[in-house]
């Protein structure tokens, strides 16, 4: 499964077979380092991160963003930012 995310710029200092830590949510490393726009193809190679699996048999949350969808399931109702409908 390949998900995308944005990094700060000090990524593209990553190398492969580094190993690092993001946000709490686990250990990846480095697959693929960063590759500046080449002039043969005109395209950036982002970094290729492999998550290292701990163990724990609970999935990783992905980060939401204050503007995300909020949801809340409370007495048959779906809270949807605030607004109630029924599911």
């Amino acid at each position: 499964e390949y998900v995308d995310f944005i990094g700060e710029p000090a990524m593209k200092k990553i190398r492969k077979g580094d190993i690092i830590q993001l946000q709490r949510k686990g250990y990846y490393i480095c697959d693929l380092e960063y590759t500046s726009k080449s002039e043969y193809s005109g395209f950036e190679m982002p970094v290729v991160l492999i998550l290292i699996p701990d163990g724990s048999s609970k999935p990783i949350k992905q980060t939401q963003t204050a503007s995300a969808v909020e949801l809340g399931k409370t007495n048959g109702e779906i809270q949807i930012n605030g607004n109630a409908s029924t599911s």
